[in-house]
């Protein structure tokens, strides 16, 4: 037997003006899209905002269900929206970002994808060749950047790499 470990990095920025101009678009973006979230049981808003290669944006926001677990998270309704698109289908989305708040409050808090999302968005970045960027607030206004989407579940489910052209 042998002990390995896993070593996750990652930017950490104190102020949302210390992101890259094009990064504090995108989670603005993301921002707008939670006001359009569909959550009377949670109450928690949720928007993603996802940049592709050619510059175009898409964005999607989650939506609940009484039949529970039907609904659709934010970061997979965007992905599976772009997928939808033939443009954005033969391209490799370069960023996302996600921003969540709480029914009725104006603040923005700290959130994560969940597992779900994260095997989807790790494995469309794994298809496509491009590592997947991912924006994400912290507390008291930071935010987390991390380079890639592989490094928030390194072991995923792999599919055959899809061959471009």
């Amino acid at each position: 037997m042998e002990d390995k470990s896993l070593h996750t990095s990652y930017k950490y920025y104190e102020n949302f003006s210390d992101l890259l101009p094009e990064d504090q678009e995108l989670y603005n973006q993301a921002c707008d899209a939670s006001t359009k979230s569909y959550a009377p049981y949670s109450n928690l808003n949720v928007g993603a905002a996802i940049r592709f290669i050619n510059g175009r944006t898409i964005t999607g926001h989650n939506h609940e269900s009484g039949a529970y677990p039907s609904g659709m998270c934010a970061e997979r309704v965007a992905l599976y929206n772009a997928v939808n698109d033939d443009e954005l289908r033969k391209t490799s989305g370069v960023a996302i970002a996600i921003a969540a708040r709480m029914k009725d409050q104006e603040e923005f808090m700290e959130i994560s994808p969940c597992g779900q999302c994260r095997q989807v968005l790790a494995e469309y970045a794994y298809v496509n060749g491009t590592p997947l960027k991912v924006i994400l607030p912290s507390n008291n206004g930071a935010f987390i950047v991390i380079d890639d989407i592989t490094a928030l579940l390194p072991f995923i489910f792999n599919s055959p790499k899809r061959k471009k052209g």
